[in-house]
């Protein structure tokens, strides 16, 4: 099966059917005789550095900042009340201002 890449439009989809696509010629090209076979030093490039350059750009694809649980001991912040968060504002007011 072959893709044609002017096709796809998202990024995700790109990735995953590049990914799908060489898992694919490692699984047929296993099963060549030795002789048909590609290089071993081909072999060695594509699992040694594409895949997992193709996993790096993945997990960057996929990141999110929002921390796991936004109020443990891990810098996440209290929420704050509105009354709180105009109390404070006028303290600095009060400050800046005397």
């Amino acid at each position: 099966m072959s893709y044609n890449i002017y096709e796809i439009k998202d990024i995700y989809s790109l990735i995953y059917h590049m990914e799908k696509r060489i898992k694919q010629l490692l699984y047929e090209d296993s099963k060549r005789h030795e002789m048909d076979a590609m290089p071993t030093w081909m072999i060695e490039a594509i699992e040694d550095e594409l895949q997992p350059a193709i996993e790096k750009v993945m997990e960057v694809l996929d990141y999110d900042p929002t921390p796991q649980y936004l109020y443990d001991n891990d810098g996440g912040e209290p929420p704050l009340s509105a009354d709180e968060m105009h109390a404070a504002a006028w303290k600095q007011h009060l400050e800046a201002h005397s």
